[in-house]
């Protein structure tokens, strides 16, 4: 493995995602302004990026790459890496749809919560539409980032450091 080019690819993708998301914020920026539509937006996009991180990036993924790059070494056809990536799925996507359905119930009660005990004036009908269109995200960027954890631990860089590109588009 080439670090110099891994960590060139990486950092080339994440720079170009970076880009990508200052001209996504002035866009929002641009047709949403500054009022109640702007509070409402970053109040959605924010709760599936809370758990995101923590579910996603954090403890999730301390865990599989680990036992996932054990797996690799054991055997060299990867068969028991594949089975454990199928194992991890079928565990892990029924969770995540039944973690969705049930904070989608929950959304009122959650933004209530996030804004202040409903004192922060953005705990309307339109942050509810909004966070519950957005909420369903949890679940894919989650297998997304499972998918970007096998293929970081085969040496294949460019396809995860790409992905916040498309969120961005």
């Amino acid at each position: 493995m080439n670090l110099l080019k891994s960590t060139g690819t990486i950092a080339g993708l994440t720079l170009v995602s970076r880009v990508f998301g200052f001209m996504r914020d002035i866009m929002l920026a641009r047709i949403l302004g500054a009022g109640a539509a702007a509070d409402a937006w970053q109040l959605a996009f924010q709760l599936p990026n809370i758990f995101r991180r923590l579910f996603a990036e954090g403890a999730f993924s301390a865990a599989f790459v680990p036992l996932f790059n054990r797996k690799m070494e054991v055997d060299q056809d990867r068969t028991a890496a594949q089975k454990f990536v199928v194992d991890v799925l079928s565990v892990f996507v029924p969770l995540l749809l039944a973690f969705s359905a049930v904070m989608m119930l929950a959304m009122p009660g959650l933004l209530w919560l996030i804004d202040d005990f409903g004192q922060g004036g953005r705990s309307d009908s339109f942050s509810l539409t909004l966070a519950r269109i957005t909420f369903p995200y949890l679940g894919l960027i989650s297998v997304t980032t499972l998918f970007a954890a096998i293929l970081n631990s085969l040496s294949r860089f460019a396809a995860a450091a790409a992905a916040p590109i498309m969120l961005n588009i």
